[in-house]
């Protein structure tokens, strides 16, 4: 997914909740749990960046 897409997505969802199984172009990727908390450290690090 590219940024443009995910702003697309952004928009689209815009006020309600969509769960991400139901994202348009998802596709889960098995992960272990040192995995996905090395991804989810680096998103936390990446939403605590943006401006308020």
């Amino acid at each position: 997914m590219t940024e443009a897409d995910a702003g697309s997505t952004r928009e689209a969802t815009r006020g309600r909740r969509v769960p991400v199984s139901e994202w348009e172009g998802h596709e889960p990727e098995p992960l272990s749990s040192e995995e996905f908390e090395a991804v989810w450290g680096l998103a936390r690090c990446q939403i605590a960046a943006r401006p308020s």
